[in-house]
């Protein structure tokens, strides 16, 4: 019994405040029931979108800042990377000298660039050698190539012994078989010291200088000519008589006149043959096999002779 009175108690007071809730609605007035609800419910609202605002910025904050150190750790591993590479490719590069060093008989001093003249392509250059390691003026400097591969021609073969008998008795000859063709060293000309700065630094004339000349062989052909720098990346082969046999293609290679660069050493290849205005003569330009400005480290090779560093 007493538990049904409270029901019904309850019933009707709920009636009650639905009646009065409705109709302060619809006259617009404040509802009795949700204001003092909501007035009770306020702080933990507050409290609630304080907490939500807290996190949403700490969540950005936090995001930006690891935004930011993900792209510092990623341009900290570009940059090693970088630096990776530049130690690889310095390696290969005074790997590939130091086997040169040790194929060239005449004594050699490993030297770094520390300096470029000139305009456009760089035609000379300071290198970190001087009179204290026995570097002197007509010094020739040297690189490892790259170096072509050529096919030399086959020498004449010789006579039969039954017809050289033949020939000799009628005091016939026939011409000796030819000498064997120039070779390719292992080195490429760069080109000479001209001055000395000083105990540690020498300037140094590269073969593209139009002051640098030097007598070179093609050795498909044998012809023999002068090489004469024209101020860019190339060479001009003058001093071609109107018949000599040079074609497009072929490598030259210093002959060993002047006194100056030694035999053998690689200049570079043929890229263009012409015939002089007048018809007298030919000549030919050479392309190097790299582009001097682009030299970081070379050797040079000290001339025989009084003054030389042990």
């Amino acid at each position: 019994m007493k538990s049904f009175l409270w029901l019904l108690l309850f019933t009707v007071l709920s009636i009650v405040l639905a009646v009065t809730h409705n109709r302060s609605v619809a006259h617009h007035r404040p509802s009795p029931i949700t204001t003092p609800v909501m007035a009770a419910l306020a702080p933990g609202q507050r409290l609630a979108t304080a907490t939500q605002r807290g996190v949403r910025h700490a969540l950005r904050v936090g995001g930006d800042s690891l935004s930011t150190e993900v792209q510092r750790l990623q341009e900290r591993v570009n940059a090693l990377s970088a630096r990776n590479q530049d130690l690889e490719s310095q390696n290969l590069r005074l790997s590939r000298l130091l086997e040169l060093k040790r194929s060239v008989a005449a004594p050699t001093l490993p030297a770094r660039v520390i300096g470029e003249g000139g305009s456009g392509w760089a035609q000379s250059a300071t290198f970190d050698r001087g009179v204290a390691d026995g570097v002197r003026p007509r010094d020739v400097v040297i690189s490892y190539g790259p170096l072509p591969k050529v096919s030399p021609k086959p020498a004449s073969p010789s006579p039969s012994p039954g017809l050289g008998s033949v020939l000799q008795r009628f005091n016939f000859s026939l011409p000796s078989p030819q000498a064997p063709a120039p070779s390719i060293g292992p080195a490429t000309a760069i080109g000479q010291v001209t001055a000395t700065l000083g105990p540690t630094s020498a300037v140094v004339l590269y073969l593209t200088d139009p002051a640098s000349s030097v007598a070179v062989q093609d050795v498909q052909t044998r012809v023999t000519g002068v090489a004469r720098g024209d101020g860019s990346d190339t060479l001009s082969l003058t001093y071609l008589d109107k018949a000599a046999q040079i074609h497009k293609g072929d490598a030259v290679i210093t002959s060993g006149r002047g006194g100056v660069f030694p035999r053998g050493l690689y200049v570079g290849s043929v890229v263009e043959v012409h015939t002089n205005a007048s018809g007298t003569g030919r000549t030919a330009t050479l392309r190097p096999p790299m582009e001097y400005g682009q030299l970081e480290e070379a050797l040079i090779q000290r001339q025989s002779g009084e003054g030389a560093a042990p």
